[in-house]
């Protein structure tokens, strides 16, 4: 019997069966969690991840926030963190969201 794993296939995008992802795309890595919709990128330090209260604050801005426009800027060089509070906010709670879920997953409570 397989074990659960929670995750989506990237394969309908590398073989181009789905121009756009239906749900976002979350990852943790050295130190830094993402969650990718289909224009923006939005990246959290573990710092940032801790203190959600704090996310979207000025004194964030850019070390422990950064949010990235994929469509105009692909190679993601200029943060706009401090200017669409609104996606920052959104975006950051989709991702504790999804945190919370990998957590119970790890636990066993989703299966």
């Amino acid at each position: 019997m397989l074990t659960p794993v929670d995750g989506s296939s990237l394969r309908p995008l590398f073989t181009a069966e789905l121009a756009t992802r239906a749900k976002p795309l979350a990852f943790h890595h050295q130190r830094r969690a993402a969650w990718i919709d289909n224009r923006y990128k939005l990246m959290l330090s573990d710092r940032a991840a801790a203190n959600p209260a704090k996310v979207g604050g000025k004194r964030d801005v850019p070390e422990a926030v950064a949010l990235y426009d994929l469509i105009d800027d692909p190679r993601e060089e200029r943060n706009l963190a401090a200017r669409p509070p609104e996606i920052v906010a959104r975006m950051t709670a989709e991702l504790h969201a999804w945190q919370r879920s990998v957590e119970r997953s790890l636990s066993g409570a989703d299966y």
